[in-house]
């Protein structure tokens, strides 16, 4: 291209200053190259207006209006990357679109040109290459979006915490529900344990008086019909204390290892 003039350098030298300055009130970074740019482009504006040779100026002012071209391309690249990375990281909170929606109405519209803008810096290539009005365009969506955002931000905060005290309340309820089932059930196998001991105990008794009985007929019948059929049933005593006595001491294991747990958990 041919040499620019001072105007225009100028004129483009504020450009980048302005986009810097755009930056620097949404961005917490520095920005290290496009200020370094700028003051390269100082350094030969100077030149070009105290040089005394004509064709070093022109070639002064040359350099300089291409270091402000990179200095607003990579502010207005910076921008861009900081509203992008401003929205994204309101949809990292745990709050539905439709949530969004009852706090500020329209988000999905505003949500779709934030999409719309990342779209076009995307498919655009470098920013250098994009259509100036429509790049600036882009930049303002985005910047609409930032600030609508910022604005619902304690609002957002306030619903996700009220998401968070509901979900631990909910977890807390279903905690106490599955102890109270574990308790309900602790109990229920207690009571039937307790049932079965008092008729085990009950069948021990039981067979125990049945074998006296029959042994007693066994030893003092007269006829041997009668001591037949006291040996058979002090057989049968017997086996009926026999089993009984079993489901005694199997009760006694079954219980002792809950008693222990409930100590350990009482503890």
């Amino acid at each position: 291209m041919t040499s620019p003039s001072i105007d225009e350098v100028r004129s483009l030298y504020s450009k980048a200053e302005a986009a810097i300055k755009l930056y620097e009130r949404i961005g917490l970074d520095n920005l290290t190259i496009p200020l370094n740019e700028l003051r390269y482009a100082g350094q030969h504006i100077l030149r070009a207006e105290t040089g005394a040779d004509a064709e070093k100026s022109k070639e002064d002012l040359f350099k300089a209006y291409r270091h402000c071209e990179r200095a607003l391309y990579d502010a207005k690249e910076a921008t861009i990357l900081c509203l992008l990375e401003t929205a994204a990281s309101f949809r990292e909170y745990d709050v539905t679109s439709d949530e969004f929606e009852s706090v500020l109405p329209g988000w999905k519209e505003i949500l779709k040109r934030a999409s719309l803008a990342r779209q076009f810096v995307e498919t655009s290539g470098q920013v250098k290459d994009c259509d100036p009005q429509k790049l600036d365009n882009a930049i303002s969506d985005l910047l609409d979006v930032r600030s609508k955002l910022l604005e619902i931000e304690p609002q957002i905060m306030s619903l996700r915490e009220r998401k968070r005290e509901a979900e631990a309340e909910a977890e807390r309820i279903r905690q106490a529900d599955a102890a109270a089932s574990a308790e309900r059930e602790s109990k229920a196998q207690k009571t039937m344990l307790d049932r079965q001991f008092l008729l085990s105990f009950s069948a021990t008794v039981s067979g125990s008086l049945i074998g006296l009985f029959g042994t007693l007929i066994a030893i003092y019948g007269t006829f041997p019909e009668s001591r037949f059929l006291g040996m058979a049933l002090g057989f049968v005593g017997f086996i009926i204390f026999t089993v009984a006595t079993y489901k005694i001491s199997r009760a006694f294991l079954l219980a002792k290892p809950q008693k222990q747990y409930h100590l350990e958990k009482t503890k």
